[in-house]
C-alpha cells in the first residue's frame, strides 16, 4: 500500500511587536514641541510632528483631513488666512496616549478682532501625532 505524504500547511504568522505607548515625560516633550511650533507658526517643524496617515478633524465644520499633504494644505490655508494669530496655551493635559491643549487664539476675523477658544485633542501612535480633533465655535470666526 502507498503511502499518502500530506503536506503541513504552513501558518503564515506574523511577529507582533506590542506597542509601547509613550510615557508621560514622552506626551510632555510632544505637547511642548506642538505648542512650540504652533505659537511660531512654523509648519515645516508642525508636520514633523504627524504620523503618515494621520486624521485631522475640525469638528464645528464637520471637515476631516487625511495624511500629511492634506493636513498641510489645511495648516497653510489657515496661516494664510490669519498671519497675525497670536497662540497662547491656556492649559495643557497629558494621559495615556492623549494631549489636550487648551488654547486662546487672538486674531483679525473680517476685519474684526476676536479671541477663538479651542480645545485640541491629539492622539499618539508610535511617538507621531496619529488623529486629531478640535473643538471651537466656528460662529466666532464669521
Amino acid at each position: 500500500m502507498a503511502t499518502k505524504k500530506v503536506a503541513e500547511k504552513k501558518i503564515a504568522t506574523r511577529k507582533v511587536t506590542p506597542q509601547v505607548p509613550p510615557t508621560h515625560a514622552d506626551l510632555r516633550k510632544i505637547a511642548r514641541a506642538i505648542v512650540a511650533a504652533t505659537c511660531m507658526s512654523d509648519i515645516d517643524r508642525l508636520l514633523d510632528l504627524y504620523a503618515e496617515g494621520v486624521e485631522s478633524e475640525e469638528v464645528g465644520s464637520g471637515q476631516i483631513y487625511r495624511g500629511i499633504a492634506n493636513v498641510e494644505d489645511k495648516l497653510r490655508a489657515w496661516m494664510k488666512a490669519h498671519p497675525e494669530a497670536i497662540y497662547h496655551p491656556a492649559g495643557l493635559w497629558c494621559d495615556g496616549q492623549t494631549i489636550v491643549i487648551d488654547w486662546e487664539i487672538s486674531l483679525r476675523s473680517k476685519g474684526r478682532k476676536v479671541v477663538l477658544r479651542e480645545l485640541a485633542l491629539h492622539e499618539i501612535r508610535a511617538g507621531k501625532i496619529n488623529r486629531e480633533r478640535f473643538y471651537y465655535d466656528p460662529k466666532v470666526l464669521a
